[in-house]
Protein backbone atom coordinates (compact mmCIF):
# COMPACT_ATOMS: atom_id res chain seq x y z
CA UNK A 1 0.00 0.00 0.00
CA UNK A 2 2.82 2.32 0.97
CA UNK A 3 4.49 1.78 -2.41
CA UNK A 4 1.23 2.17 -4.41
CA UNK A 5 0.94 5.56 -2.68
CA UNK A 6 4.74 6.47 -3.12
CA UNK A 7 3.90 5.94 -7.34
CA UNK A 8 1.22 8.05 -6.97
CA UNK A 9 2.44 10.98 -5.61
CA UNK A 10 5.89 10.79 -7.82
CA UNK A 11 3.41 10.85 -10.74
CA UNK A 12 1.55 13.84 -9.40
CA UNK A 13 4.64 15.41 -8.70
CA UNK A 14 6.10 14.86 -12.34
CA UNK A 15 2.85 15.56 -13.50
CA UNK A 16 2.90 18.94 -12.24
CA UNK A 17 6.40 19.98 -12.83
CA UNK A 18 5.75 19.01 -16.55
CA UNK A 19 2.60 21.84 -16.61
CA UNK A 20 3.45 24.74 -13.53
CA UNK A 21 7.69 24.45 -14.54
CA UNK A 22 7.69 24.91 -18.66
CA UNK A 23 7.05 27.27 -20.42
CA UNK A 24 4.09 27.12 -23.24
CA UNK A 25 6.47 26.66 -26.26
CA UNK A 26 3.66 27.27 -29.10
CA UNK A 27 2.15 30.04 -27.22
CA UNK A 28 5.73 31.64 -26.92
CA UNK A 29 7.02 31.09 -30.56
CA UNK A 30 3.57 31.44 -32.77
CA UNK A 31 1.98 34.10 -30.39
CA UNK A 32 3.87 36.37 -28.21
CA UNK A 33 7.22 36.39 -29.86
CA UNK A 34 5.79 37.64 -33.29
CA UNK A 35 3.69 40.26 -31.62
CA UNK A 36 5.08 43.39 -32.01
CA UNK A 37 4.76 47.31 -30.51
CA UNK A 38 4.55 50.05 -33.09
CA UNK A 39 5.97 53.09 -32.76
CA UNK A 40 7.03 56.38 -34.57
CA UNK A 41 10.27 58.20 -34.39
CA UNK A 42 10.16 61.67 -32.80
CA UNK A 43 12.61 64.03 -33.95
CA UNK A 44 13.43 67.32 -32.25
CA UNK A 45 16.92 68.95 -33.68
CA UNK A 46 19.39 65.87 -32.81
CA UNK A 47 17.47 64.14 -30.30
CA UNK A 48 15.33 61.03 -31.87
CA UNK A 49 12.68 59.78 -29.50
CA UNK A 50 10.27 56.57 -30.35
CA UNK A 51 6.28 57.09 -29.08
CA UNK A 52 4.63 53.77 -28.84
CA UNK A 53 1.16 53.98 -30.98
CA UNK A 54 0.28 50.18 -30.82
CA UNK A 55 0.17 46.87 -31.90
CA UNK A 56 1.08 44.25 -34.14
CA UNK A 57 1.66 40.88 -35.30
CA UNK A 58 4.27 39.49 -37.88
CA UNK A 59 2.38 37.01 -40.03
CA UNK A 60 5.40 36.27 -42.70
CA UNK A 61 8.75 36.29 -42.72
CA UNK A 62 10.56 34.99 -46.14
CA UNK A 63 14.23 34.53 -47.18
CA UNK A 64 14.94 37.02 -50.12
CA UNK A 65 17.27 35.79 -52.94
CA UNK A 66 20.40 38.65 -51.14
CA UNK A 67 19.87 36.44 -48.09
CA UNK A 68 17.38 39.00 -46.28
CA UNK A 69 14.13 38.46 -45.11
CA UNK A 70 11.22 40.15 -46.09
CA UNK A 71 8.82 40.54 -42.95
CA UNK A 72 5.27 41.45 -43.06
CA UNK A 73 3.01 42.65 -39.87
CA UNK A 74 -0.84 43.43 -39.38
CA UNK A 75 -1.74 46.14 -37.60
CA UNK A 76 -4.99 48.55 -37.04
CA UNK A 77 -4.80 51.11 -39.92
CA UNK A 78 -5.63 53.79 -37.29
CA UNK A 79 -2.26 52.53 -35.05
CA UNK A 80 -0.23 53.96 -38.15
CA UNK A 81 -2.81 56.91 -39.41
CA UNK A 82 -1.53 60.37 -39.55
CA UNK A 83 -3.71 63.50 -40.28
CA UNK A 84 -3.01 65.96 -43.53
CA UNK A 85 -0.67 63.82 -44.78
CA UNK A 86 -0.37 62.76 -48.56
CA UNK A 87 -1.21 59.33 -49.70
CA UNK A 88 2.94 59.61 -50.75
CA UNK A 89 4.11 60.42 -47.81
CA UNK A 90 2.28 57.59 -45.49
CA UNK A 91 3.68 54.94 -47.90
CA UNK A 92 7.31 56.20 -47.81
CA UNK A 93 7.01 57.89 -44.69
CA UNK A 94 10.42 56.01 -42.50
CA UNK A 95 9.05 57.53 -39.20
CA UNK A 96 7.24 54.43 -38.46
CA UNK A 97 9.13 51.67 -36.62
CA UNK A 98 8.43 47.97 -35.52
CA UNK A 99 9.85 47.09 -32.32
CA UNK A 100 10.23 43.05 -32.07
CA UNK A 101 10.77 42.32 -28.09
CA UNK A 102 13.83 39.70 -27.21
CA UNK A 103 13.59 37.57 -23.93
CA UNK A 104 15.58 35.30 -21.75
CA UNK A 105 14.79 31.90 -20.30
CA UNK A 106 11.10 32.17 -22.49
CA UNK A 107 9.38 34.81 -20.78
CA UNK A 108 11.98 37.66 -19.31
CA UNK A 109 11.76 40.22 -21.50
CA UNK A 110 15.59 41.74 -22.35
CA UNK A 111 15.54 44.20 -24.60
CA UNK A 112 13.73 45.76 -28.21
CA UNK A 113 15.44 45.23 -32.10
CA UNK A 114 13.88 48.44 -33.83
CA UNK A 115 13.29 48.14 -37.47
CA UNK A 116 12.34 50.84 -39.73
CA UNK A 117 9.44 49.77 -41.69
CA UNK A 118 7.57 51.20 -44.63
CA UNK A 119 3.39 50.86 -45.03
CA UNK A 120 2.66 48.71 -48.21
CA UNK A 121 -1.27 48.61 -47.51
CA UNK A 122 -4.24 50.57 -46.35
CA UNK A 123 -7.78 50.01 -45.93
CA UNK A 124 -9.38 52.46 -43.65
CA UNK A 125 -12.98 51.25 -44.01
CA UNK A 126 -11.55 47.78 -42.64
CA UNK A 127 -9.32 49.22 -40.35
CA UNK A 128 -6.20 46.82 -41.27
CA UNK A 129 -2.73 48.20 -42.51
CA UNK A 130 -0.23 45.91 -43.65
CA UNK A 131 4.02 47.17 -42.63
CA UNK A 132 6.87 45.85 -44.20
CA UNK A 133 10.71 45.71 -42.64
CA UNK A 134 13.67 43.87 -43.89
CA UNK A 135 15.88 41.64 -41.41
CA UNK A 136 18.77 39.52 -41.77
CA UNK A 137 17.11 37.29 -40.08
CA UNK A 138 14.21 35.54 -39.94
CA UNK A 139 11.15 36.59 -37.77
CA UNK A 140 8.95 34.62 -35.70
CA UNK A 141 5.59 34.33 -37.32
CA UNK A 142 2.09 33.96 -36.09
CA UNK A 143 -0.57 31.59 -37.71
CA UNK A 144 -4.08 33.42 -39.40
CA UNK A 145 -7.13 32.07 -39.19
CA UNK A 146 -9.61 33.37 -41.95
CA UNK A 147 -12.39 31.25 -40.83
CA UNK A 148 -12.68 31.03 -37.31
CA UNK A 149 -15.59 29.24 -35.84
CA UNK A 150 -15.96 30.97 -32.20
CA UNK A 151 -19.09 31.21 -29.87
CA UNK A 152 -19.88 32.82 -27.11
CA UNK A 153 -18.26 31.76 -24.14
CA UNK A 154 -15.29 30.68 -26.08
CA UNK A 155 -12.03 31.50 -24.55
CA UNK A 156 -9.76 33.86 -26.22
CA UNK A 157 -6.44 35.72 -25.33
CA UNK A 158 -4.86 38.94 -26.72
CA UNK A 159 -1.72 40.33 -26.91
CA UNK A 160 -1.09 44.27 -26.57
CA UNK A 161 1.65 46.96 -25.66
CA UNK A 162 -1.24 49.27 -23.89
CA UNK A 163 0.28 52.45 -22.16
CA UNK A 164 3.59 51.71 -23.89
CA UNK A 165 4.62 48.88 -22.21
CA UNK A 166 6.65 45.34 -22.96
CA UNK A 167 3.97 43.16 -24.21
CA UNK A 168 1.30 41.69 -22.13
CA UNK A 169 -1.58 39.08 -22.40
CA UNK A 170 -5.05 39.00 -21.11
CA UNK A 171 -7.41 36.32 -20.95
CA UNK A 172 -11.47 36.36 -21.66
CA UNK A 173 -14.24 35.10 -23.62
CA UNK A 174 -16.39 35.79 -26.49
CA UNK A 175 -19.32 37.80 -25.08
CA UNK A 176 -21.27 38.36 -28.56
CA UNK A 177 -20.47 37.47 -32.15
CA UNK A 178 -21.17 40.17 -35.09
CA UNK A 179 -21.38 42.66 -32.90
CA UNK A 180 -23.89 46.19 -34.54
CA UNK A 181 -23.30 48.82 -31.71
CA UNK A 182 -22.08 51.01 -34.86
CA UNK A 183 -20.93 50.53 -37.91
CA UNK A 184 -17.50 50.89 -37.32
CA UNK A 185 -17.27 48.29 -34.73
CA UNK A 186 -20.32 46.02 -37.31
CA UNK A 187 -19.46 42.12 -37.49
CA UNK A 188 -16.77 42.40 -34.76
CA UNK A 189 -16.59 40.05 -31.66
CA UNK A 190 -17.47 41.52 -28.15
CA UNK A 191 -15.20 40.52 -25.40
CA UNK A 192 -14.32 39.93 -21.68
CA UNK A 193 -10.37 40.29 -22.69
CA UNK A 194 -9.27 43.51 -20.59
CA UNK A 195 -7.97 46.29 -23.10
CA UNK A 196 -6.10 49.23 -22.65
CA UNK A 197 -5.25 52.10 -25.05
CA UNK A 198 -2.39 50.94 -26.58
CA UNK A 199 -3.13 47.39 -26.97
CA UNK A 200 -4.74 48.49 -30.45
CA UNK A 201 -4.05 46.39 -33.31
CA UNK A 202 -2.73 43.85 -31.04
CA UNK A 203 -3.40 39.94 -31.93
CA UNK A 204 -6.40 37.85 -30.40
CA UNK A 205 -6.04 34.18 -30.40
CA UNK A 206 -7.97 31.18 -29.94
CA UNK A 207 -7.00 27.59 -29.42
CA UNK A 208 -7.84 25.26 -32.18
CA UNK A 209 -6.72 21.83 -33.01
CA UNK A 210 -3.96 22.34 -34.96
CA UNK A 211 -2.29 25.12 -32.38
CA UNK A 212 -3.14 28.65 -31.59
CA UNK A 213 -4.17 31.23 -34.46
CA UNK A 214 -4.94 34.63 -34.57
CA UNK A 215 -8.53 35.28 -35.82
CA UNK A 216 -8.39 39.44 -34.69
CA UNK A 217 -7.25 42.57 -33.83
CA UNK A 218 -7.56 44.58 -30.79
CA UNK A 219 -9.39 47.42 -32.28
CA UNK A 220 -11.62 49.27 -29.24
CA UNK A 221 -12.88 49.33 -25.80
CA UNK A 222 -16.87 49.94 -24.73
CA UNK A 223 -17.04 53.93 -23.91
CA UNK A 224 -19.37 56.80 -23.25
CA UNK A 225 -19.00 60.09 -23.62
CA UNK A 226 -19.93 62.68 -20.14
CA UNK A 227 -21.73 59.48 -18.57
CA UNK A 228 -20.37 60.46 -14.82
CA UNK A 229 -19.74 63.19 -12.75
CA UNK A 230 -16.92 63.50 -10.67
CA UNK A 231 -16.52 66.80 -7.53
CA UNK A 232 -14.31 69.01 -8.03
CA UNK A 233 -14.57 70.38 -4.43
CA UNK A 234 -16.94 69.64 -1.27
CA UNK A 235 -19.17 72.08 -2.90
CA UNK A 236 -22.19 71.21 -5.91
CA UNK A 237 -19.53 71.83 -7.96
CA UNK A 238 -18.88 68.94 -10.51
CA UNK A 239 -18.19 68.10 -14.12
CA UNK A 240 -18.97 65.26 -16.34
CA UNK A 241 -16.37 63.19 -17.56
CA UNK A 242 -15.97 60.45 -20.13
CA UNK A 243 -15.58 56.96 -19.10
CA UNK A 244 -14.46 53.66 -20.52
CA UNK A 245 -14.78 49.86 -19.49
CA UNK A 246 -12.21 48.27 -20.41
CA UNK A 247 -13.22 45.11 -19.49
CA UNK A 248 -15.65 45.55 -22.85
CA UNK A 249 -13.36 45.05 -25.85
CA UNK A 250 -14.09 44.86 -29.49
CA UNK A 251 -11.68 42.49 -31.66
CA UNK A 252 -11.85 43.52 -35.98
CA UNK A 253 -11.94 40.07 -37.69
CA UNK A 254 -8.96 39.77 -39.67
CA UNK A 255 -11.60 38.03 -42.54
CA UNK A 256 -13.01 41.44 -42.95
CA UNK A 257 -10.20 41.35 -45.75
CA UNK A 258 -10.61 38.42 -47.15
CA UNK A 259 -7.32 38.35 -49.38
CA UNK A 260 -5.49 39.91 -46.69
CA UNK A 261 -3.11 36.98 -46.98
CA UNK A 262 -2.77 37.65 -50.86
CA UNK A 263 -1.79 41.51 -50.20
CA UNK A 264 1.41 40.52 -47.99
CA UNK A 265 2.53 38.59 -51.06
CA UNK A 266 3.52 42.37 -52.40
CA UNK A 267 7.44 42.16 -52.65
CA UNK A 268 9.13 45.65 -51.77
CA UNK A 269 10.96 45.11 -54.73
CA UNK A 270 7.64 45.64 -56.95
CA UNK A 271 7.38 48.35 -54.65
CA UNK A 272 10.01 49.98 -56.29
CA UNK A 273 9.44 49.29 -59.99
CA UNK A 274 6.23 51.41 -59.47
CA UNK A 275 5.44 54.82 -58.65
CA UNK A 276 4.10 54.82 -55.55
CA UNK A 277 1.22 57.22 -56.23
CA UNK A 278 -0.72 54.44 -57.88
CA UNK A 279 -0.89 52.59 -55.45
CA UNK A 280 -4.74 52.30 -54.36
CA UNK A 281 -5.52 53.12 -50.64
CA UNK A 282 -9.18 51.02 -50.69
Amino acid sequence: MDKIFLVLVLVNFCTLKAFSGEPDKEFHEHCLYPTVMITEMEISGEEKKLSSKGTGLIIKSEKTIDGKYDNFVITCDHVILKENTSILSLLTNPSIVVRKANYVNWSVFEDFSDFDCKIIYRNVQADIAILYFESDEKMPVGEIDMSPKLYIGNDIFRIGCGLGEVMKTDYGKITAVKHDMSETLKGGYRTSTPTIMGDSGGPAFHKTETGYKCFGLSQAVRGGAFESKVALSEGHLSVLVPYYAYHISFILPLNRVPDLLDKSQKKIVELKMIDLKEIPIP
